[in-house]
């Protein structure tokens, strides 16, 4: 075996591996880009919604982008 044979076959897997990370990152990258694309549609499309809509549908203007972004949390009840 020569020393280049030694070489390239040595080196493929970690170039394998190299290539898996960098496209695994960059996927992560594109969902992250379109959740967050989507979070801003749904906040952009509640805050269009008039005062009644918005009690209608039970939240208040202010909670809208905490309710979009977390959930619903659960209130206290006093």
């Amino acid at each position: 075996m020569s020393t280049v044979d030694i070489f390239l076959s040595s080196s493929a897997p970690a170039r394998v591996g190299a290539w898996r990370r960098s496209r695994e990152g960059l996927a992560r990258v594109f969902s992250n880009a379109f959740e967050e694309w989507i979070v801003k549609r749904a906040i952009a499309e509640l805050q269009g919604l008039d005062d009644h809509m918005l009690r209608d549908i039970g939240i208040t203007r202010s909670e809208i982008e905490s309710r979009i972004r977390h959930g619903k949390q659960k209130r206290p009840y006093y």
